[in-house]
């Protein structure tokens, strides 16, 4: 950017600090960082931007955070043993309740087929043969049913 050996005036760099594009996409030094943010450490915002008690921020989830997933309808809860975080919550009560993990060919089949009925008695545990099977047979008595 400069000829080594220049030496800028007071004045100039005076001008440079105080225009707003001096700021903007300013790298600091890793050791500058390191300085800043160890000087920081242990500090408290303002009461003004504090979370207020029972809030929590938009990226920290709740133990008992869910959402559903809009690409198949599942309901999908919080958990540590997963790769990215969240899983299926019908495969979490389901384990729950058998007390151990799905084995590697179990399903977990909703009766009423409903996605989002999560309750125990609507559960079934199941191969993947025999979950196929259930649902092309309820489709097909769906398809009866309303379209006969």
């Amino acid at each position: 950017m400069f000829k080594k050996g220049y030496k800028q005036s007071p004045e100039h760099i005076a001008k440079r600090l105080a225009s707003p594009n001096m700021m903007r996409g300013h790298k600091k030094r890793y050791e500058t960082r390191m300085r800043i943010s160890m000087s920081l450490r242990g500090r408290h915002t303002s009461p003004d931007t504090e979370f207020k008690p029972g809030m929590v921020p938009h990226n920290v989830c709740a133990p008992d955070y869910t959402w559903i997933d809009p690409a198949n309808g599942y309901r999908m809860v919080r958990s540590s043993f997963s790769l990215n975080g969240w899983r299926r919550e019908h495969t979490v009560i389901a384990e729950r309740a058998l007390g151990r993990k799905l084995k590697a060919g179990e399903e977990v089949h909703h009766i009423n087929g409903n996605k989002q009925d999560n309750r125990n008695s609507n559960l079934l545990v199941c191969s993947p043969a025999y979950h196929r099977m259930l649902e092309r047979r309820m489709a097909y008595l769906y398809q009866r049913e309303h379209f006969a």
